[in-house]
């Protein structure tokens, strides 16, 4: 079984549903915030809206370019190697928790969506998830570099808090999910195991959190 066309998948059937959400057609023009793997682009081209995806990770965002295709991919950090311009739709996925400075990211967003109509989806973690309360400062001192960005995490109140101070307006909230199947190993054993635990509890307390938000008129 081909368990990797199997996580291809899953993320396409997910972020269909996203895209759809979101309106996006063939006015459409997308910003990708941490692309990844560039599923996103082969679902705005079909939809024959225009892409821009920018992934700061080299072995990833060539892989990207092997599925799809190098146009519209920047290798870069966010927002400095993106330049200015009026997006419909920034989508950010698990994104701006990873980051410092996330008012400068907010910034970074702001300056590159559309004024008027622009609308902007986040994905982030929430820190009043039960297994953060086991992050003290001594486990997280021994952890890699990348581990430690998990440590941005932001609980519900605090994420809502930072957007509206941005200047930005949260037109809709709830529970973010990962896409079915991320891989059959540990990591997406995890990430099925937090989705299963997130549906049946509140909100402010799930795994992941999901703003749609707008610039404040």
């Amino acid at each position: 079984m081909n368990f990797d066309r199997i996580v291809q998948l899953s993320y396409l059937a997910q972020y269909t549903s996203l895209l759809d959400k979101l309106r996006v057609n063939s006015k459409t023009h997308v910003l990708d915030v941490g692309s990844g793997f560039g599923f996103l682009k082969k679902l705005v081209t079909n939809k024959e809206g225009r892409y821009v995806g920018i992934e700061s990770d080299s072995n990833t965002i060539n892989s990207a370019i092997t599925l799809y295709g190098c146009d519209g991919f920047i290798y870069g950090f966010f927002p400095d190697a993106v330049p200015i311009a009026e997006y419909d739709v920034i989508v950010a996925l698990t994104v701006l928790d990873e980051v410092p400075d996330k008012a400068k990211f907010l910034e970074g967003i702001k300056a590159r969506l559309h004024p008027k109509h622009g609308i902007c989806y986040l994905a982030v973690r929430n820190r009043t998830f039960f297994i953060n309360h086991f992050k003290t400062s001594n486990t997280m001192a021994a952890r890699s570099a990348r581990a430690k960005m998990y440590s941005q995490d932001l609980t519900s109140t605090e994420w809502e808090s930072l957007l509206t101070t941005a200047g930005f307006e949260i037109c809709d909230f709830g529970k973010f999910y990962r896409p079915w199947f991320t891989g059959f190993n540990f990591f997406g054993l995890i990430n099925l195991s937090y989705k299963l635990i997130s549906m049946i509890i509140p909100r402010r307390y799930s795994y992941m959190l999901f703003y749609l938000i707008r610039i404040k008129k």
